[in-house]
């Protein structure tokens, strides 16, 4: 049966890890300049890549590789009436190539979703 564990937590420690059985899969930590830096290993493939914060109003998350290149971009969708975010979700061809993709897209949806929670906790501690 397989099983995965996700640990640390970036308040307590500087990285988060996500296993597989005894494998580590990703390891990923917030850089100084809020960018979000992924080190991924599947098999013997190792790769690094980067998730960011993009556009002139910063509304827009990238996934870019080693070579910058953007893989992935999510723009978030805020719906009243449901009060919750959807995301507009655009790959390129060297995404879908990657063995591993599913996992980064559940991993970058994570990532958008923990940078809006932190940006809208800033947002209520400097209002009080």
């Amino acid at each position: 049966m397989d099983y995965w564990t996700l640990d640390g937590w970036f308040a307590l420690q500087d990285s988060i890890e996500l296993w597989q059985q005894e494998a580590l899969l990703l390891r990923f930590k917030m850089g100084w300049n809020g960018n979000i830096i992924l080190h991924a290993t599947f098999g013997e493939e190792e790769q690094d890549f980067v998730f960011q914060l993009k556009g002139f109003f910063k509304n827009q998350y990238v996934l870019t590789d080693a070579q910058h290149q953007e893989l992935l971009v999510l723009q978030p969708d805020f719906k009243w009436k449901k009060v919750t975010y959807e995301f507009d979700i655009a790959t390129v061809g060297a995404f879908e190539a990657l063995p591993y993709k599913d996992v980064l897209l559940l991993l970058t949806v994570h990532l958008a979703n923990y940078y809006i929670t932190m940006m809208s906790a800033t947002a209520v501690i400097t209002a009080t």
